[in-house]
């Protein structure tokens, strides 16, 4: 180990001894905790967007430069709304394809067992047009 190699050379307690190099050992980031490390690294991201975001609306909400409110309002809310599609659509980051490919059939047999064959696959809307057009309300769906 590292502590026998610093004893045999006697320099173990120069560097701290056993316990620092436990320490050390405790608190270096190692690959087990990598996607907890690749979740902090990206919710920062986010958060810096976001700063950046509210910053571009507070800039345009001091000094409108003429621009009508609804136009403020829906610029902001654009992208705030950006930011959070983001988010949820990267929150699943990589998968196995194996599982993805099981899960895909899965739904794909369950959909062709069902008895209505109107073809919507989410959610009714209650309106026969755009339930053909959009297959239902589906959990992706931001309503």
């Amino acid at each position: 180990t590292l502590d026998q190699a610093l004893r045999s050379r006697g320099v173990s307690d120069e560097v701290g001894g056993f316990a620092y190099l436990a320490e050390l050992s405790n608190n270096t980031p190692n690959a087990i905790n990598i996607l907890a490390y690749a979740d902090i690294v990206r919710e920062k991201a986010i958060l810096r967007e976001l700063i950046s975001v509210g910053n571009r609306i507070a800039e345009n909400s001091y000094s409108p430069k003429g621009q009508d409110i609804k136009l403020i309002l829906d610029e902001a809310e654009r992208e705030v709304f950006a930011i959070a599609e983001k988010r949820t659509t990267s929150s699943e980051g990589p998968q196995n394809v194996i599982n993805v490919l099981e899960s895909t059939i899965e739904k794909i047999d369950i959909l062709s067992k069902l008895e209505n064959h109107s073809g919507v696959t989410g959610i009714t809307t209650g309106f026969t047009d755009l339930d053909k057009k959009t297959a239902g309300l589906q959990p992706s769906d931001l309503i």
